[in-house]
């Protein structure tokens, strides 16, 4: 990290810090209700979640007093989600399960347990790189303890603290701020695209641009035709007309992921039926989700020669409709509850088919106002882009900003130091002291106890 600064210590978490390890409470025990057993799956993040957690009768708090966490303790993963670090900072007492581990400091009067936890963030991956082991990786507790610690004094602990508290606060509090964004930009897209392809979008436009055809509303299949793809089987391989095909995996919702394309074997009857024009349109046929089905993209063109597996359905538009217009039909509110109650089968198989698209309603204006549509939708949409661009940048940079604000904590220089303040040299001695007498009274309370 940069030198020591005036006052601070360096040494190891074993000085200053136990690594106890959890115990392994019996599965059959486990209940809906009584006391949280705090698992390696709850170690959500900065805080401990309670969703999905077991529970133990009470009793168990008297049977494993060790084991008891209370609000406040600061603990790590020791198994899997090695490294991972939490805040237990529920009021109620816990039990800590086997393989996540507590910190806990030898002396609270000495090291502030908030100064801890904020160190601690700032190794975190070096708690990960402890890491050992195939498949489920493992940390040991001494190997946790044999990291580096950077004590500062008591009264500078306290001072840093309070002063991280403060920012910390802060840049949580524009996290949040930012995460409300992208919820914003897609009801702001959903709005855009329901305004568009009700007419309320064009509204002035209609005004001065008056035509003497009013919006009809059609099936697809009398816009243009709706064809399905190639059925995908080993006998394909031995074809001589080997072509490049999409899959439902590079179609999504009005994007293409083409980082990954498969050839098949097509004979040249199935390639005219099956190949993809410049702005054809592709459903998903079918998906696990009723929400990503009939979800749909416009052909690029950017391959050439290519098809299209049965997965997907292809629509090719007529002269009277505009494809990127259709698409935007497809995608806004009232086009996606058309596809996805028509894909909604009470047999639990949710998919669409041929005849199930081609019968999907489209409600078509004329063609200068389909443009016009277009035109606004694409301007819309740009700006959209232009706001998800500039919240992508400001939210990685808020991301950086706690590392840079706990770094420059660490280095000692987000507080003065005060050369009046008992060197952290010394609260090491006393700490040693403190730990030496609760070890000796830890012998002695075996002793009588035995």
């Amino acid at each position: 990290m940069s030198e020591l600064p005036t006052g601070w210590a360096v040494c190891l978490l074993d000085d200053v810090i136990k690594v106890q390890n959890g115990y392994a409470f019996p599965s059959k025990d486990f209940q809906q209700t009584g006391v949280p057993v705090i698992r390696q799956s709850n170690l959500d993040g900065n805080r401990v979640s309670l969703e999905h957690c077991v529970y133990l009768d009470a009793k168990w708090l008297k049977l494993k007093p060790d084991f008891i966490l209370r609000k406040n303790d600061v603990l790590i993963g020791m198994s899997g989600s090695v490294g991972k670090l939490c805040v237990y900072d529920i009021d109620k007492p816990a039990l800590q399960n086997q393989r996540t581990g507590k910190m806990v400091p030898f002396s609270i009067d000495f090291l502030d347990w908030r100064f801890m936890w904020e160190y601690l963030k700032t190794i975190e991956q070096q708690l990960m790189e402890k890491a050992k082991g195939l498949g489920v990786v493992n940390v040991s507790a001494i190997d946790i303890e044999s990291l580096p610690f950077r004590l500062a004094p008591l009264n500078e602990q306290r001072r840093l603290v309070a002063k991280l508290e403060m920012l910390l606060d802060k840049v949580d509090a524009c996290q949040k701020r930012l995460a409300k964004i992208p919820v914003i930009l897609k009801r702001f897209r959903q709005s855009v695209l329901a305004a568009a392809c009700s007419g309320r979008l064009t509204a002035d436009w209609r005004e001065k641009n008056s035509h003497d055809k009013e919006w009809v509303v059609h099936d697809l299949s009398e816009v243009g035709s709706v064809t399905g793809g190639i059925t995908k089987n080993s006998k394909r391989n031995k074809l001589s007309l080997q072509t490049p095909y999409l899959r439902v995996a590079n179609v999504y919702q009005n994007r293409l992921e083409l980082g990954e394309v498969f050839k098949i074997g097509v004979t040249e009857q199935e390639f005219e039926r099956a190949r993809l024009v410049k702005e054809d349109i592709l459903f998903v046929e079918g998906n696990g989700s009723l929400d990503q089905i009939g979800r749909v993209a416009l052909w690029d063109g950017s391959i050439a020669r290519c098809v299209h597996q049965n997965h997907l359905i292809k629509f090719r538009s007529g002269k009277g409709v505009i494809p990127i217009y259709v698409l935007l039909q497809m995608m806004a509110p009232e086009g996606r509850a058309q596809l996805i109650e028509k894909a909604t089968s009470t047999a639990g198989l949710h998919t669409l088919s041929i005849s199930k698209i081609s019968d999907v309603t489209l409600p078509v204006p004329p063609l200068p106002e389909q443009k016009e549509i277009v035109r606004r939708v694409e301007a819309l949409f740009a700006l959209a882009d232009q706001i998800e661009a500039r919240y992508i940048k400001a939210n990685a940079y808020v991301d950086k900003l706690t590392q840079s604000i706990l770094a420059k904590a660490f280095r000692g220089e987000l507080v003065p130091q005060d050369p009046n303040d008992e060197p952290a040299s010394v609260l090491l001695e006393k700490i040693k002291a403190e730990r030496e007498k609760n070890e000796k009274k830890n012998v002695r309370s075996k002793g009588n106890k035995q």
